[in-house]
């Protein structure tokens, strides 16, 4: 059985598609840098740190805290990125139920979108910190949308992951 698994090559490459969705959140990230470069004097010197599911600030913290969370930003940006480009880590099944694998083009196939997934996730991760890189220096709570939106943003790609994964069928 193991010889009828599919084994993607050591690196699958990113589409152009992918390549874009990497762009958008690294973009959005060094944007935010930018901001927070040519506004850090303008910047209060106590900022909220923490947000409840509300959107009100509950945690205040000077503004170096900025550093820590863009820093984070990065981060968690390219964790994603970074498992995308070794697709032999992942553990990609055909049957979440039995966990078998296919082989051949279908394989391929699952392999290439959760690589999709990942880049989606990154390209989200990134619009979130940077949003937040951006909003929390107003001191101003987050918008009623934001949590949606987030969330949206977060788990969204993985919807469209099963719900694409189950049409190849």
């Amino acid at each position: 059985m193991e010889q009828d698994r599919y084994r993607p090559p050591v690196r699958l490459p990113l589409s152009r598609r992918e390549r874009v969705l990497l762009g958008i959140g690294a973009g959005c990230l060094a944007a935010a840098g930018v901001w927070l470069a040519l506004h850090w004097a303008q910047i209060p010197a106590i900022i909220p740190t923490h947000y409840g599911f509300s959107g009100k600030a509950d945690g205040f913290g000077p503004k170096g805290s900025l550093v820590f969370l863009y820093s984070i930003g990065w981060a968690v940006w390219g964790l994603p990125a970074l498992v995308r480009r070794y697709p032999r880590s992942w553990n990609v099944a055909d049957n979440s139920l039995t966990g078998a694998y296919k082989a051949g083009p279908a394989g391929e196939r699952l392999y290439r979108l959760t690589g999709e997934l990942l880049c989606q996730m990154a390209a989200g991760i990134g619009g979130i910190f940077a949003f937040l890189c951006r909003w929390s220096p107003g001191g101003a709570d987050l918008p009623v949308w934001a949590l949606p939106v987030f969330l949206l943003l977060l788990f969204g790609p993985v919807g469209v992951y099963f719900y694409r994964a189950r049409r190849g069928r």
